[in-house]
């Protein structure tokens, strides 16, 4: 009861669903990595490019800060971090693969096995 002695009732729960959790993605591998591509932000394809562009090589986490311009090494694991758990929700494999490089962590860009060329449209005039 209330100080004025009138019984209140709490306003009834908010239903939720507890799992958000996306359907897969249909495809190839390749095919549901194009999808997935498509509804990132521009900062995390902007990392996911970087990575492409220096293949073979790998791209230490000091030089993917550089280049991204990202001050903390915190705000790289953030991004890597939503990447890989978006990635497994929605069965989605990553074309490339954290590495340790000369005791950095490292990304090197590994097509994916239906993969034969890149995300991008560069050479569909081919």
């Amino acid at each position: 009861r209330s100080s004025d002695g009138i019984r209140r009732q709490a306003p009834p729960p908010v239903n939720r669903p507890r799992n958000r959790k996306r359907p897969p993605m249909t495809g190839t591998l390749a095919e549901r990595w194009e999808k997935f591509y498509d509804t990132m932000s521009q900062r995390t394809r902007d990392f996911a490019d970087l990575i492409e562009a220096h293949a073979p090589d790998p791209v230490t986490q000091a030089r993917v800060m550089d280049l991204l311009e990202i001050d903390e090494p915190k705000t790289l694991g953030g991004l890597t971090g939503s990447l890989n758990r978006w990635s497994a929700a929605v069965e989605v494999q990553l074309p490339w693969q954290t590495i340790n490089h000369g005791g950095m962590r490292a990304w090197v860009w590994k097509p994916l096995p239906d993969d034969s060329a890149h995300h991008s449209d560069d050479d569909e005039d081919t």
